[in-house]
């Protein structure tokens, strides 16, 4: 059996709203404050300003272990 839906997203992907055609799905879509958090962290970090525009930085915000349930 296959199911067919239409949805609409408003302002953006992750700063905005959705909502199924029907109207059976609306959920408001923000940035999780967690990774607000690791950016302004990464920003103050005196080794990360140190080393600001001579490593290539990637940043990754992973669970922890409590919050998955192990």
């Amino acid at each position: 059996m296959n199911y067919t839906a239409e949805a609409s997203v408003t302002r953006g992907g992750r700063d905005g709203d959705v909502r199924s055609d029907a109207g059976m799905i609306q959920q408001r879509l923000a940035i999780p404050a967690e990774l607000g958090l690791l950016k302004l962290a990464h920003e103050r970090c005196p080794y990360s300003r140190a080393i600001s525009g001579n490593v290539e930085v990637t940043l990754e915000l992973v669970p922890s272990a409590s919050a998955v349930g192990v």
